[in-house]
């Protein structure tokens, strides 16, 4: 996966950051270094964008991050989203799946594994949310450590991406 950074994006794109996350998606004191990165995938149009829960320098591990591929057709967002799973049903001893209360996904496919870890000292929970709606497939990757970025938080946040999303979706 190569990734350039842009400030401004390609016209080409610009179509992919309209359902991106914005900093309007994301708690107010959460921040971002305004960088969007064209990610190069096979059969896609790919965007990330990453937004910070704090600005403590050396810190900077509070994070959530959003890969978004629309793909040229829903089965190749799916078979993305299968491969994906690999590591987790491998590993089910380290990773497991969150559920969140009260939040129903509206992504025809969704998981959302998280990992107990320690970064600075800090016990996170280091989690992977995986979604498809229809041919768009969207990866957050998020640590929440409770203060600066909870799971409440990370739950409206994916009810912005549902909402973002849904226009693609495969199903009604």
């Amino acid at each position: 996966l190569r990734r350039s950074p842009t400030l401004t994006v390609d016209p080409t794109m610009a179509y992919v950051a309209g359902y991106m996350l914005r900093h309007t998606d994301v708690p107010e004191d959460w921040f971002d270094n305004g960088a969007i990165y064209r990610d190069e995938v096979p059969k896609a149009d790919a965007l990330s964008h990453s937004f910070y829960g704090n600005d403590i320098p050396g810190e900077f591990y509070l994070h959530l991050t959003q890969h978004l591929r629309i793909f040229v057709d829903a089965q190749s967002a799916s078979e993305v989203f299968i491969s994906a799973q690999t590591p987790y049903d491998e590993a089910p001893t380290t990773w497991y799946n969150l559920s969140l209360n009260g939040y129903e996904a509206k992504a025809d496919q969704f998981r959302f594994v998280c990992l107990d870890e320690t970064i600075n000292s800090t016990p996170v929970l280091t989690c992977n949310v995986y979604q498809v709606y229809g041919k768009a497939f969207s990866l957050i990757y998020v640590n929440i450590d409770g203060r600066y970025i909870t799971i409440d938080q990370v739950q409206k946040v994916l009810e912005q991406v549902d909402q973002k999303l849904s226009f693609f979706k495969a199903t009604p």
